[in-house]
């Protein structure tokens, strides 16, 4: 089982050049960083890059990230020549350089975008790591073996970096397994840049099912290899298609900043029936345990995601109290894997610092949306036709972001939704923490703080037993607010439904091609919504997964009648 962070680089400064302990070579030439990585690996792009049109998405794919040199450089290139399309930046590290030695490059380095790269540059914590860089370009950072992430991404690479130190020190890189995998990911005419020359690359690229073949190299380096995976390149295009998205709860609203993204034309109906977005305030934290399972490592990621710029978050920090000697055990265990500014466990209390809580009404509020309840979806000729009552609508994709609300499509009932109590109240002493347990409690907003909890499939209508029951000790000021019933929908593995729509009556059979569900968010939709929705959106876009593959299979819908088939 791995741990949840890897081992950061050990780096040894000599005077600029940074020199790596791990594999005794330096991470760029002594006399001129920024002109060699230049020569060997953004200059190879403009030709490609040139032929590109608005809409259109590129891919790179970089085999050691190190300190995002050729990132850096690779997004300054594309944002001076004005590309009005997509990058995607995937890159692959196994030993992460800390912030503070990507800092000290950008201390001698200024003209380097530095501190946008550290702005959101993560912990060293196993996964996929999303950082959007740009308004179009997108880093897909993995930290992990590279064989391992390689198995595990679905991508289509435009063109490969090639830059793990020399290949006599670093074989876990330069082998026939990764350079296989690359293969596999990359598109027809995809290039491969590299500054090494060495006859084993050369061997085990071609036998890997690339042309392989030399340039002129940088300085006194006389010769460097470039290779190319056989037939002809064609940009990647990303249709502005129409899109309908059938409910407006956190899922819709995340779809929509998503879709909005890539200039697509997207409706959201809503008939503004059951949701659990009736909660002002919803809390944002990782689902965390002592192992670092898949699904933690994805809760991490979307943790991350979900709090990157976004203008509905607020980061005050969440606590709650272990309620037994076991879990007490558990969270001492689990805080001593991460860094005291992210998670710690002290006097009886687990804190994470980082986390926090979204203003999911307001979210909402900003999302607009037709006051349409969608009857019945079918495909047609035209594309996917939405039933209402006042007509019909036609859409090129469609996205089942309905939550706890009636499906307008026949599927089975793997959605358990359950009532909860939320109330609106003063508090007497007012908080500055989320406080979770037997109810969640959040600071102000508004000068009103949200009290929720009393998740109980019963509940039909508030009654004064039930508000005395969520409030227990809480003090209030003021008289009660408001009291609603917020709906919260679940699957029996606790994972949210995620991706294609399939055939329901035989999992074996095709998917339904453009239409796509994203439900059963659970307790942690505040959490994982915004990484779900960027996921289906790059199935729409046929852009690179911001999931690994393992974990798309852990989110698809079909995966409990492919459970029960087998």
């Amino acid at each position: 089982m791995k741990d949840y962070l890897l081992t950061e680089a050990t780096i040894n400064w000599q005077g600029k050049t940074a020199c790596s302990d791990d594999f005794s070579d330096t991470y760029w030439s002594r006399e001129a960083a920024i002109a060699e990585k230049t020569h060997v690996f953004t200059d190879p792009m403009q030709v490609r890059w040139e032929k590109l049109k608005p809409g259109n998405v590129f891919t790179i794919g970089e085999i050691g990230f190190g300190f995002g040199l050729n990132f850096m450089l690779t997004a300054e290139k594309w944002k001076k020549n004005g590309f009005e399309g997509f990058l995607n930046y995937i890159a692959y590290e196994n030993r992460p350089v800390s912030p503070s030695d990507i800092a000290i490059l950008g201390r001698l380095m200024p003209q380097l975008p530095v501190s946008n790269l550290l702005k959101h540059y993560p912990l060293p914590l196993h996964g996929h790591h999303i950082i959007w860089f740009a308004s179009n370009i997108k880093l897909i950072l993995m930290f992990d073996d590279a064989l391992n992430a390689l198995k595990d991404t679905s991508a289509k690479i435009d063109a490969w970096y090639l830059d793990g130190f020399t290949p006599s020190k670093n074989t876990n890189i330069w082998n026939e397994r990764v350079f296989s995998q690359m293969f596999r990911l990359s598109k027809p005419g995809a290039t491969v840049s590299t500054y090494s020359a060495a006859g084993k690359v050369r061997r085990g690229l071609t036998n890997s099912g690339f042309r392989v073949g030399r340039k002129v190299g940088y300085g006194k380096k006389r010769e460097m290899l470039f290779a190319a995976a056989r037939g002809e390149w064609i940009p990647t295009n990303h249709i502005a298609c129409k899109v309908a998205i059938v409910g407006r709860g956190i899922a819709g609203a995340y779809l929509y900043e998503a879709l909005q993204r890539r200039s697509m034309d997207i409706t959201i109906f809503d008939d503004g029936e059951a949701t659990s977005s009736i909660v002002p305030q919803l809390a944002i934290y990782p689902s965390l345990a002592i192992n670092n399972e898949l699904r933690y490592r994805f809760s991490l990621s979307a943790f991350e995601y979900a709090t990157q710029d976004n203008t509905y978050y607020h980061q005050t920090g969440i606590i709650f109290s272990p309620k037994n000697e076991k879990e007490r055990d558990r969270w001492t265990k689990i805080s001593a894997k991460f860094p005291d500014d992210f998670l710690f466990y002290r006097n009886n209390r687990v804190c994470f610092p980082s986390a926090g809580w979204l203003a999911s009404r307001k979210l909402l509020e900003d999302t607009p949306a037709t006051n349409q309840h969608i009857k019945k979806i079918s495909w047609t000729s035209e594309g996917w036709l939405l039933t209402h009552k006042n007509g019909c609508f036609i859409a090129d994709a469609v996205i089942l972001a309905n939550g706890a609300q009636i499906s307008p499509i026949s599927m089975p009932s793997i959605v358990d939704v359950i009532p909860g109590l939320v109330l609106s109240v003063h508090l007497k002493n007012p908080i500055s923490q989320v406080t979770t347990g037997h109810s969640s409690i959040f600071p102000p907003l508004n000068n009103c703080s949200t009290v929720s909890g009393l998740y109980d499939r019963d509940l039909a209508t508030v009654t004064e037993y039930h508000i005395n029951e969520l409030l227990g000790d809480i003090e209030i000021s003021h008289e009660i607010l408001s009291a609603d019933i917020g709906y919260r929908s679940t699957t029996r593995d606790r994972l949210p439904l995620c991706g294609v729509v399939p055939s329901w009556s035989d999992p074996n059979e095709p998917d339904q091609a453009g239409l796509y569900l994203l439900q059963g968010l659970g307790s942690h939709g505040a959490t994982t919504a915004r990484l779900c929705a960027e996921y289906i959106t790059t199935l729409i876009t046929q852009e690179p997964s911001v999931l690994g593959i393992s974990m798309q299979k852990a989110l698809e819908p079909k995966r409990f009648l492919l459970r029960n088939s087998n």
